[in-house]
């Protein structure tokens, strides 16, 4: 019996990091557009003072529907700027 293949996402399996990245980047800008920061991969939540705990579920949310990826809540908790949060949908991606 042969083995199935694995379900990837055939449209995000094939990103590159950068492209994640600045997706993702835009993702930021968008749901915290009241801010008057540049957003950047160094960005974290110390320097937008909208990114409190609720917002990052929603920010993360709205991440996992863009990517159509799910984390957990540990590796939610884990992730404290916009390039952690994209290293780590890349590997969910790749």
């Amino acid at each position: 019996m042969e083995a199935e293949p694995l379900e990837t996402n055939c449209i995000f399996a094939i990103m590159k990091f950068e492209e994640v990245l600045q997706k993702i980047i835009v993702l930021a800008k968008n749901h915290f557009a009241n801010e008057r920061i540049g957003i950047s991969a160094d960005t974290s939540a110390s320097d937008i003072s909208s990114w409190d705990s609720l917002n990052h579920v929603i920010f993360m949310t709205n991440i996992e529907k863009a990517f159509e990826v799910k984390f957990d809540l540990l590796q939610m908790i884990d992730m404290k700027s916009i390039e952690d949060i994209a290293k780590a949908t890349y590997k969910m991606l790749n």
